[in-house]
């Protein structure tokens, strides 16, 4: 699963592999004195991820996105067969903590090596579908897993109101799904 991860991961063209890169990407160029660098970080990402979500937007993404459809051409990548494998993995995840061993009901596969790649393929796709065609004041953008860094250059009239739009944007990824913390049925595994 992590081997077809990797290759998806590779064809995105603005996820960091080094420092060292983003910054000559960014002295690079002049930025005019109206841009606004930005940087986010999502809280608690790998727990906000449910498969089922996740699934339908990397699936779409890989199916319907011009540019999702050339990496799966490209790669050879089989849907179906990744689709398949990131069920078992996210979804029969046991791990240990202290001397108990658990079965992870929620969220991305804690420890699984697919885990930075699926989350990085999750959130590529979404921002290359919502975020890119939405919001072409993006001037510049990097992102490696969780953590993002960009340059908003300020476009029209009502910039306050679409830069507070994107910021609403970014924060609802994975909103509203329901976690079971509370449910007698989530014990330790004997």
């Amino acid at each position: 699963t992590d081997l077809i991860l990797k290759k998806i991961v590779r064809k995105m063209p603005y996820v960091a592999t080094r420092s060292k890169d983003v910054v000559k990407k960014l002295i690079a160029k002049k930025w005019g004195a109206t841009c606004t660098l930005f940087t986010m970080d999502a809280t608690s990402m790998y727990t906000n991820i449910h498969f089922e979500h996740a699934k339908d937007v990397i699936e779409e993404f890989l199916r319907e996105h011009p540019l999702g459809q050339v990496i799966v051409e490209q790669e050879g990548i089989n849907i179906n067969a990744l689709i398949f494998a990131l069920r078992i993995v996210m979804n029969y995840n046991v791990f240990k903590f202290g001397d108990t061993f658990w079965l992870q009901i929620v969220g991305t596969a804690t420890g699984g090596p697919p885990a930075p790649n699926y989350a990085s393929t999750l959130y590529f796709a979404i921002w290359e579908v919502t975020i890119v065609p939405t919001f072409p004041e993006l001037e510049f953008y990097e992102r490696y897993i969780d953590d993002g860094f960009g340059i908003w250059k300020p476009l029209f009239p009502n910039n306050d109101a679409r830069l507070a739009l994107f910021k609403e944007s970014i924060q609802s990824f994975g909103a509203n799904h329901p976690f079971f913390l509370d449910n007698p049925d989530h014990q330790p595994l004997q």
